[in-house]
């Protein structure tokens, strides 16, 4: 979740609200009102989402620097001070996972390798090789300028 540091201090808030909002009957029209008027737009962006699309996780990881990294620019600060960025920057790992190993099968079987480094082996040691990972906070905000 990247936000300006005032909004990462609100998540809870900001989650309670929505959770107000997602339930028009439980929500009066003042205090929806009241609620979209102050809480943060939640943006949801995805990357990766087809397993093909090689170059979109480096695409959000990118977005989340310049979102970080950006000083002195008038959209950057809007962007931070109104909405709350989620990037999710791969949403389908085991589907870029399938194709850069049938990349990496193709690439060994084209480059006419030995028995010792065949397309077989190269896969047994590509499954062997996927990294198990999880990526747990902390929330992360941009500097205050």
């Amino acid at each position: 979740m990247i936000g300006s540091a005032a909004n990462i201090r609100r998540l809870a808030e900001i989650q309670d609200g929505l959770a107000k909002l997602s339930d028009p009957r439980k929500t009066s029209d003042a205090e929806a009102a009241r609620l979209s008027g102050s809480l943060p737009v939640v943006v949801w962006l995805a990357y990766g989402v087809h397993g093909n699309e090689i170059s979109s996780p480096d695409a959000g990881l990118m977005t989340a620097y310049h979102l970080l990294a950006a000083r002195n620019d008038k959209t950057i600060d809007a962007i931070l001070a109104k909405a709350v960025v989620i990037i999710d920057p791969l949403q389908n790992p085991d589907g870029r996972n399938r194709f850069v190993h049938s990349f990496e099968v193709a690439r060994a079987t084209r480059s006419g390798s030995t028995s010792s480094d065949s397309a077989t082996s190269l896969a047994i040691r590509m499954t062997l090789s996927i990294p198990v990972t999880a990526i747990a906070g902390p929330y992360i905000s941009a500097p205050s300028p």
